[in-house]
């Protein structure tokens, strides 16, 4: 399209010697730029002088690059002349790179020279402070000085010491506090359960305690009810005592008899042996 229709304003004129900031050197989908020319098309590759701008040196992307180049006579050039208008309107620039390295590095320089003329003057400040703090001081009282500083430094690293013995000890101290503090917590725990079992006992005492009554009761009855049966019983014993006194005599009166008599006999010694088993309940 620049070619068909070239306007004043796409167009720069720049003498030989002033070098450009931008370098073009990428269009649409080629690695280098084409270029169309009066008798067709060739391939340019601008990285490769760069040399020529003291730049980086590296091997650009050639591969096709002799390809590019084709006549106006050729088949299908009005495709590729299309593809390379069409690639002009993608185009990619970069900076030149000795351009950029050299600003760099006049940066750079003028930044050091800058931390020199500020060390330099430090150290001249430094230089007149150390003459002024020291005048009038012999190497003696410099000695002295230094080994009095040298015994605060010993003393505050004692004292160092000792704080760090004392954070040590007070670490040991808040660990048992821990441990104590974990141990009244089950301690409450268990107290907390007690006190819930009391109030639970309590709770129950008026119902066990009537339940006491009512057994005691159920008891006493017991016993009334047993001690009118031992006392029966112990009448029936004297009864079968009695009886068993009286089947002695008519036993041996009717021993001899008839058989009624005999039956008789036998069941007055029933009688007789149930009267000996029941004299330890008298």
């Amino acid at each position: 399209v620049i070619f068909q229709n070239p306007q004043e304003e796409g167009v720069e004129w720049r003498a030989l010697w002033l070098l450009s900031d931008e370098i073009l050197y990428w269009c649409s989908g080629f690695d280098w730029v084409p270029l169309l020319v009066i008798w067709g098309a060739i391939g340019y590759a601008p990285l490769l002088v760069l040399r020529q701008y003291r730049s980086r040196q590296f091997i650009p992307t050639t591969q096709g690059l002799a390809g590019c180049e084709f006549s106006y006579k050729g088949d299908g050039c009005k495709k590729k002349i299309r593809e390379i208008s069409n690639a002009w309107n993608q185009t990619r620039r970069m900076k030149r790179l000795a351009k950029l390295e050299a600003e760099k590095l006049k940066k750079g320089k003028n930044k050091a020279e800058e931390d020199l003329d500020s060390l330099k003057t430090d150290y001249k400040k430094l230089r007149l402070s150390m003459r002024t703090v020291g005048l009038g001081k012999t190497s003696e009282q410099w000695r002295e000085e230094i080994q009095e500083e040298k015994n605060k430094v010993d003393r505050w690293g004692r004292k160092f010491q000792e704080v760090q013995n004392f954070a040590m000890k007070l670490r040991a101290s808040l660990s048992k506090i821990e441990e104590m503090k974990g141990r009244i917590e089950e301690l409450e725990s268990t107290l907390l359960n007690c006190e819930i079992q009391i109030e639970y006992l309590e709770a129950n005492e008026g119902f066990q305690n009537k339940q006491l009554h009512h057994f005691q009761n159920q008891v006493r009855s017991r016993d009334h009810i047993m001690g009118e049966a031992v006392a029966k019983i112990r009448e029936v014993v004297d009864h079968l005592q009695t009886l068993a006194v009286q089947a002695d005599t008519l036993s041996v009166k009717y021993e001899l008899e008839s058989n009624r008599g005999q039956e008789l006999a036998s069941l007055l010694r029933k009688i007789r042996v149930l009267s000996i088993r029941a004299k330890p309940y008298l």
